[in-house]
């Protein structure tokens, strides 16, 4: 079980790298769109250990038989990150500062989130 939460951070970590060097390379630290308020997600199942970080910062986590629902705190802002590729990127900041990625997967209609560690 700890190799294997080490590998799923492993990847995570290069998932983040990756998505905030094309951010970077793109556009600079601040994106091309503006963030908009973000309030609730329909996510894929979540492992007990984000969800627990995710509720440090605030955030509700419903879980509903295949998906979650996650309600961010009142501040929370959404910003997508471009290129736009298959699937639409977002940046997720709460209001204590605390950062996370979405990929939303239109053929599933969910969204996949990575929390920034």
């Amino acid at each position: 079980m700890i190799q294997l939460l080490a590998t799923i951070r492993e990847g995570v970590q290069a998932y983040n790298y990756v998505m905030e060097r094309d951010e970077e390379d793109m556009y600079g630290s601040e994106g091309f769109m503006p963030p908009v308020p973000a309030r609730q997600l329909k996510t894929a199942p979540i492992i007990d250990e984000v969800k627990k970080v995710m509720r440090e910062h605030g955030c509700v986590v419903v879980e509903d038989g295949e998906h979650c629902a996650v309600i961010f705190p009142e501040g929370t802002m959404r910003r997508e990150i471009f290129p736009r590729l298959y699937n639409e990127r977002y940046s997720i900041t709460l209001p204590d500062g605390f950062q996370m990625r979405e990929m939303y997967d239109r053929c599933r209609e969910l969204s996949l989130l990575f929390v920034l560690v």
